[in-house]
């Protein structure tokens, strides 16, 4: 089967132009848009699933961004894809959105 992993807690966001790790970023310098364009981490569930051994798909259910307490009705799901093409070129589609949970 495929091997999952499923991430639990508080993580470091998939969503962003940058990212924590400096060996997976390509702009190490920390521009502006790290400081105020996104999330840093988030508090929840997240779902990894190599689907070939190109293809990466990713799905988390969360409580926003930098909230560790539920502090609302709301929950945050992001989806994300990511693709290591053959040429040394890797491709990755990020989305985050809100979803309204009934209590």
């Amino acid at each position: 089967g495929v091997p999952l992993t499923l991430d639990a807690g508080k993580f470091v966001t998939s969503a962003g132009g940058e990212v924590f790790e400096a060996r997976s970023n390509f702009n190490y310098s920390r521009s502006l848009i790290f400081n105020w364009s996104g999330p840093f981490t988030h508090t929840g569930l997240r779902l990894t699933a190599p689907v070939t051994d190109a293809l990466t798909l990713q799905a988390s259910l969360v409580n926003g961004w930098e909230f560790t307490n539920d502090n609302n009705q709301y929950k945050t799901v992001g989806l994300s894809a990511i693709y290591a093409a053959p040429t040394n070129t890797t491709i990755a589609r990020a989305n985050v959105g809100w979803l309204r949970m009934v209590r």
